[in-house]
This record gives structure tokens, C-alpha cells and sequence, in this order.
């Protein structure tokens, strides 16, 4: 496999392949234009109506980052998968996947519920720790609106599982069952390790990288590739022609998020889409969309080389 992307901008000269495949990364800040639009509904809200315990018809419980229901408004658990849940996903620290979770006493202060402790830690800039970057003023008043109100559970789920199935009548990518190849289609990889570029490690979970490593804080962000299984760091979908990753969020608020020279997509600094999220990828008027929807912006989790959490593979071009 040849090697390239020693530095950005050798990306910018590489020749443009039949596909105009090029490389991705899964880093830094991409620029990109939003455009809002007000809906009447605001299906991500903490402040629920308080509900018991799901009824037999519920959708099944299940952890964050699943698809399955956790009990959170979806608000609430967006902010966990984006910030929290890619260090308490064990029990040591202790878990924060699931509204049992964060309503069982603090190890540190039993008086105080996992909650309540991480609304303070959040408050006091002190979670998620350096070298992570501290929680924005929304994401901290969006938590600490859901226990104003007493902390009401949410009974539903705040995605259609499967997360992304991958039907093709809907725009998604299937194997069908055949055998899963994985291939570098660009043939090029990214070798610079975390270099602090917007081209850097395509294919890997951003968001998580970020909230463990010091990067910028990512609501949403990936990669998009030529074909659905492609190994880590290698190079991606790339303009020409130029895609675009459409997020429509719970508000009906529109994010344009541009593929860079890497095939990376990410939210820029101010723009803070709330979940749940619909996605599609645009290439002028080909498109191909997300099957249902996903309270995660850490696309890379569940697009990863053989798909996980519901997803298919990869993120693909249209």
C-alpha cells in the first residue's frame, strides 16, 4: 500500500483517481456553513414529561451509543456519548451509560446521585479531565435543566434501531450477506499520527480521540469513504466532486458540514446541533441517507471497518 499524507499539503497535489477518492481525516475543526431552520417540535428536550418505568411496549433498554433506550432524554445522552461514555463505559470509572446509572448514589458522595455529582464536575470544569476539553455553557445547562426538573425518565428510545441498517430503498449500503473485504481503495494512508491537522486519522472515532487526547470539541464528525469496508487511516471520499453531510437536528436545523481534501466532515466551533440527528450525504443531487436516527455525533464509533451498533460499515459516498 502506498503511503502518503506526510504532510497536508501533499494531499492538496495528489492525482484525482476515476473515483475521486482522496485522503480522509477524523480531526480538527472543518469549515463549514449552518443554516437554521425553526421547527415547531423540539423531540431532544430534557425537560420531559416525568414517566415511570417503560411499559412492556417500550423499546428494549439498552446502553449509550446502542440505539436502544437508556431512560435519558435525548439531550442528556447525546451530551454523555459526546463527552463521557468513551472513559465510564466500566465499571471503573464508574458507568454513566443509562438512567440507572446516573441516578445510583456517587462513589464520592453517596448523598448525591452519579448525576448530581457530574453536574458539579462539569460545573467546576473538572470533568471530563484535562487534557479534555471542558464542557460548552449549553451542554452544562441542558444537564442541569433535566435535574431542575426532577430528572424524569425518558420511556422511549431516541433512535429508530437499527441505527443505520443500510437499506438500499432508503439510501443506505448493504453487503447482503456476502463475505466482507476490506481494502484501502485509495491505496494511501495517513502516517503522521496526532498531528493536529483536519486531515488527520480518518476512519477513527473522533470524538472520543478528542475528549482523551485534548483535541477540539466535535459535536459531530467523520469520515466518508468510497466503499463500506476500509481499514483505519486510510485515505477517503474527497472532492472533486464536492460531498457535503446534511445534519438535520431535533429543532428541523440544518448543518452543512463540507468533505475536506481528506473525506473528514466535523461541526465547526459555535455551531451545536441537538439531538437526535438525521443525516445524508449530498453529492450535487445524489444523495444517500442515514437509516433512522442517532443521539451520537462520534460517527466513526459505529461507522467502523465492519460496522457496529447497527451500522453497515463505513460511512459511504452516493
Amino acid at each position: 500500500m502506498e503511503s502518503a499524507l506526510r504532510h497536508p499539503i501533499i494531499l492538496l497535489t495528489l492525482p484525482v483517481f476515476a473515483a475521486a477518492i482522496v485522503a480522509v481525516a477524523c480531526s480538527g475543526s472543518s469549515s463549514s456553513d449552518s443554516e437554521d431552520v425553526t421547527g415547531e417540535e423540539d423531540a431532544g428536550s430534557s425537560v420531559i414529561p416525568p414517566g415511570s418505568e417503560p411499559s412492556s411496549s417500550s423499546p428494549p433498554p439498552g446502553p449509550a451509543g446502542s440505539g436502544l433506550a437508556t431512560g435519558l432524554p435525548c439531550d442528556v445522552q447525546g451530551i454523555l456519548e459526546n463527552r463521557c461514555i468513551a472513559c465510564h463505559s466500566t465499571d471503573n470509572p464508574p458507568p454513566l451509560l443509562d438512567y440507572d446509572d446516573l441516578k445510583a448514589p456517587s462513589k464520592k458522595d453517596p448523598n448525591k446521585t452519579m448525576a448530581q455529582a457530574a453536574l458539579a464536575e462539569m460545573m467546576a470544569k473538572t470533568m471530563p479531565p484535562t487534557p479534555a476539553v471542558p464542557p460548552e455553557d449549553d451542554e452544562i445547562a441542558t444537564f442541569a435543566e433535566w435535574l431542575d426538573a426532577g430528572a424524569p425518565r425518558n420511556p422511549s428510545a431516541c433512535t429508530d434501531p437499527p441505527p443505520d441498517g443500510g437499506a438500499p430503498g432508503d439510501g443506505g449500503a448493504t453487503d447482503g450477506g456476502a463475505p466482507i473485504t476490506v481494502k484501502c481503495t485509495s491505496g494511501k494512508t495517513w502516517d503522521l499520527g496526532n498531528a493536529g491537522s483536519p486531515l488527520m486519522n480518518p476512519g477513527q472515532a473522533c470524538n472520543a480521540c478528542h475528549q482523551q487526547q485534548g483535541g477540539p470539541n466535535l459535536r459531530i464528525a467523520g469520515t466518508v469513504y468510497p466503499s463500506l469496508h476500509e481499514p483505519n487511516n486510510c485515505v477517503g471520499s474527497a472532492p472533486p466532486p464536492q460531498l457535503t453531510v446534511v445534519i438535520t437536528d431535533s429543532r428541523n436545523r440544518t448543518f452543512n458540514l463540507p468533505v475536506n481534501a481528506a473525506g473528514n466532515f466535523s461541526t465547526r466551533n459555535g455551531e451545536q446541533p441537538r439531538p437526535p440527528f438525521k443525516a445524508v450525504v449530498r453529492n450535487g443531487q445524489q444523495t444517500r441517507a442515514m437509516v433512522g436516527s442517532v443521539t451520537s455525533g462520534d460517527c466513526n464509533s459505529c461507522h467502523t471497518v465492519n460496522g457496529a451498533n447497527g451500522a453497515p460499515g463505513r460511512i459511504m459516498a452516493p
